[in-house]
C-alpha cells in the first residue's frame, strides 16, 4: 500500500468517526482519575539528566584488531517518563542512523526499550534492569542473526559515569554471551563564548 493510499483510508475511518460521532450523544464526561499521567520516579529523572548531545567512539573487533569510528548521540525528553535518542555514525562508505525509545514501567517494574536502525528491517523490543547503586542499565531482547536466519539473544550494560559520560557493552548469545561492541559516549560541550562576548 502507497503512502497515498495510506493516508486515503486514513481519511475514509476519520470520515466514518466523525458520522458515528453524529449519530450518537458525546462524553464529555471528565476522565477518571486512573487514566491521569503517571507520575515520574527518581530513575526516570535519572534518564531525563542524560538529555543532550554526545560523541564518542564506536568499538568492534575484528580480525586486524579494534575498530573504532566516530559517533554522535541526541537524547532528547519525551515528556517525563521516556527519552529518545537519534545515533549516527560511519563505516567506511555506510553511514548508520538509529533511534530508539528508553524508560521505565511502573506496572513491571522493568525498563523498557526499542531500536530500529538504516540497516535493519528489524525492530528490537528490549526489557532490563535499573541498578541504581552501579548507575547502569542492563536491557535484553532477542533478533535474527541475518547470516544464520535464527534469532539471537542480545544483551546491553550501559554503566553512566555522573551526568556526562557512559560506556555501553553489548553482548549476543546464551549466557553471558561474546561482546560484539562497545560505546564510549561524553557530553558534548557547549561551545566557549569568545573573550568579552556578552
Amino acid at each position: 500500500m502507497t503512502h497515498r493510499h495510506l493516508i486515503g483510508s486514513m481519511l475514509v475511518l476519520v470520515a466514518l468517526g466523525f458520522g458515528l460521532a453524529a449519530r450518537s450523544a458525546p462524553d464529555v464526561r471528565p476522565a477518571p482519575a486512573t487514566q491521569d499521567a503517571e507520575a515520574p520516579l527518581a530513575v526516570h529523572a535519572f534518564l531525563l539528566s542524560h538529555v543532550g548531545d554526545w560523541e564518542g567512539t564506536l568499538t568492534m573487533p575484528s580480525e586486524e584488531g579494534p575498530v573504532s569510528v566516530p559517533a554522535k548521540e541526541t537524547v532528547t525528553a519525551v515528556g517525563k517518563l521516556w527519552t529518545q535518542a537519534r545515533f549516527t555514525s560511519q563505516f567506511g562508505e555506510m553511514p548508520y542512523v538509529g533511534t530508539g525509545a528508553l524508560g521505565f514501567d511502573v506496572h513491571s517494574k522493568k525498563m523498557r526499550g526499542t531500536w530500529v536502525d538504516s540497516w535493519s528491517t528489524q525492530l528490537a523490543v528490549m526489557e532490563g534492569t535499573f541498578d541504581e547503586k552501579k548507575k547502569s542499565v542492563t536491557m535484553q531482547w532477542t533478533m535474527r542473526d541475518p547470516e544464520s536466519g535464527q534469532d539471537m539473544k542480545h544483551r546491553s550494560v550501559t554503566t553512566y559515569d555522573g551526568a556526562d559520560a557512559y560506556v555501553s557493552d553489548f553482548y549476543i548469545g546464551d549466557g553471558e554471551g561474546t561482546k560484539f561492541m562497545t560505546i564510549a559516549m561524553k557530553r558534548k560541550k557547549a561551545p566557549t563564548a569568545p573573550a568579552g562576548a556578552k
